[in-house]
């Protein structure tokens, strides 16, 4: 559903991209400064989160914590 959006950011900034799924809402990622975009899948009643940064030690804090939350589902992070 995002692939159109997710190749104009690539391909136009050098940031590190950190996507997460959830089973619910994470408070600090819905507070974070760094989140792009948050989804709400009602089908499937998870939470999807996009992060981004230039620094990569912001992003990887952040899948530390994200690893040890039993509301994650998926993480994926990409460095540019």
């Amino acid at each position: 559903g995002f692939q159109t959006y997710a190749l104009s950011f690539d391909e136009g900034n050098s940031h590190n991209i950190l996507e997460i799924e959830a089973s619910s809402n994470i408070s600090y990622l819905d507070n974070s400064m760094l989140l792009l975009q948050y989804v709400y899948d009602k089908s499937s009643n998870t939470v999807h989160y996009r992060l981004a940064s230039r620094n990569k030690e912001d992003l990887g804090e952040l899948r530390l914590l994200a690893e040890n939350d039993d509301n994650i589902l998926n993480i994926e992070l990409r460095f540019s």
